[in-house]
């Protein structure tokens, strides 16, 4: 009965309750019960190609629940796995919700002491990935949530990997996160950015100097790929 009205829900969501739509790809926020939500992804799976390429790559479901694992062990929140569906042509996963804005909105603010500490706030949270092995092949504002303490939490878990000795996909992902940071309304300052890099190197060890001349290059070529 419970999957059932899951289904309907996620089905019939529209407006703010679809937080992504890509074809037969969909993300939506549903009502779970009387005490909160629940985040549902669906995933098609078409024909034989479809199914033989979920098994040489594994599914989104199979690659957020090891994420989710790989977080958990490294000391991070995470949402966690409720549900499994399959039904002919998709596979549907039921995720925990987490309350809060994505980074995204929140550091859309004409607040410029907020927008430094939400900065600050994501740089740590990319330094304490790395440092504990691991990076996100696609860490970005929108799948960063914000919770209550300003603390990000990382709704994306599929693209999770395991990188203890990956120097360019660490730079890849501070010059995301700085590349996004100029599409801010309004954009981080220079101030905003200096101060996350700072964070970052503070927490890993980093040298500031070689990191500027990393980073920078690589935000601004991905500002130009749009």
């Amino acid at each position: 009965m419970r999957r059932r009205l899951l289904l309907e829900r996620h089905d019939k969501a529209t407006g703010d309750a679809v937080l992504k739509q890509d074809g037969a790809r969909r993300v939506t926020r549903v009502r779970l019960d009387a005490e909160g939500w629940a985040v549902v992804k669906q995933e098609p799976l078409r024909g034989l190609g479809g199914w033989l390429r979920a098994v040489a790559r594994r599914t989104r479901a199979q690659r957020s629940a090891a994420g989710h694992q790989a977080l958990i062990a490294a000391g991070f929140e995470a949402p966690g796995l409720l549900d499994a569906i399959r039904e002919p042509g998709r596979l549907l996963t039921v995720w925990e919700h987490v309350p809060g804005p994505t980074l995204h909105v929140a550091w859309s603010t004409p607040d410029r002491g907020r927008q430094r500490g939400l900065a600050r706030a994501a740089a740590t949270f990319a330094a304490r990935l790395h440092t504990a092995g691991l990076s996100a092949r696609d860490l970005k504002p929108a799948n960063l949530i914000v919770t209550v303490l300003d603390v990000p939490v990382l709704v994306d878990l599929d693209d999770v990997v395991s990188t203890p000795s990956d120097l360019d996909l660490r730079v890849r992902n501070l010059a995301s996160l700085d590349a996004y940071g100029q599409r801010a309304e309004p954009p981080l300052g220079v101030a905003a950015r200096w101060r996350a890099l700072e964070a970052y190197c503070a927490a890993t060890g980093a040298d500031p100097r070689e990191l500027v001349r990393a980073v920078l290059p690589a935000s601004r070529a991905k500002r130009r790929r749009g």
